[in-house]
């Protein structure tokens, strides 16, 4: 997943010139924040509520200082990240979400994700947050920036994002209930820049050598219409073979029954 640009509102009389802003002018402007060469600015990647959220975790470390791997794409297929990108994960509370929600005013975090330590099927992880404000924007494996170890200990991050308010799926369901469910803890995901060029470590044998094999896919979940049809099509073949023996049966049964034409 590419770290995404934000804004934040530029003041003109209080703050130095900024390039690309207005000149002159004595209005307000937006500076274009680009998470992938400056640090993180205040209200910009969690918005208000993320903001709130931290200031209520306090003087509170990171639970895991961390580098993303690799993204999950199917039950079975993950996507090894290219550079190193980073992220800090702060373990919280339900109650903690919906406090700083009500201090921002009923704002919604756009941080917040679940860490977990055993692959899971994707859409397993998406209906552990049924009935949430929260839906599953996409699943992520990390590894301990302390591990250099040439096979770190990897474990999955499943990140989350605000639901519409018509969702049908949404509800007021506590977000530590669906992490229960993935055997995790509720976290605030904050994206950090690594000044780090060197590769990443190998996902594939690192995978393996955790946790054996790939997740086996859920049938049907994953594949393409292609896929699919040609699944079901091999699955239609032992069915029409039995159906066309036995009517060839039948019409040689009945056949056999049938009087001979008297000339």
């Amino acid at each position: 997943m590419r770290p995404f640009g934000a804004y934040y509102p530029y003041n003109m009389e209080t703050e130095p010139p900024m390039p690309g802003t207005l000149s002159g002018t004595g209005l307000a402007a937006y500076y274009q924040y680009d998470m992938e060469t400056e640090p993180p600015m205040p209200g910009t990647l969690n918005g208000l509520a993320g903001d709130e959220a931290l200031k209520l975790l306090g003087s509170a470390k990171p639970s895991l200082v961390a580098t993303y791997w690799a993204e999950q794409k199917t039950d079975a297929v993950w996507s090894p990240f290219k550079r190193r990108q980073g992220c800090d994960l702060y373990v919280l509370s339900n109650a903690v979400v919906e406090r700083a929600q009500t201090q921002s005013f009923g704002g919604e975090l756009s941080n917040l994700g679940v860490a977990y330590r055993v692959p899971l099927p994707l859409e397993v992880v998406r209906r552990a947050f049924i009935g949430t404000r929260y839906e599953l924007l996409s699943v992520e494996a990390v590894f301990a920036r302390a591990d250099t170890r040439p096979a770190p200990e990897m474990l999955f991050v499943a990140k989350l994002g605000p639901r519409e308010l018509d969702d049908p799926e949404g509800g007021r369901q506590s977000l530590d209930d669906s992490a229960a469910l993935l055997s995790g803890k509720l976290v605030l995901v904050e994206p950090v820049l690594i000044h780090d060029a060197s590769p990443l470590p190998h996902f594939e044998p690192a995978f393996r050598r955790q946790f054996g094999a790939p997740v086996a896919p859920m049938r049907g979940y994953g594949e393409t219409l292609e896929q699919k049809g040609q699944s079901h099509a091999k699955a239609l073949v032992p069915s029409l073979i039995v159906f066309g023996g036995l009517a060839i049966y039948l019409l040689y049964r009945e056949g056999k029954k049938a009087p001979e034409r008297t000339r």
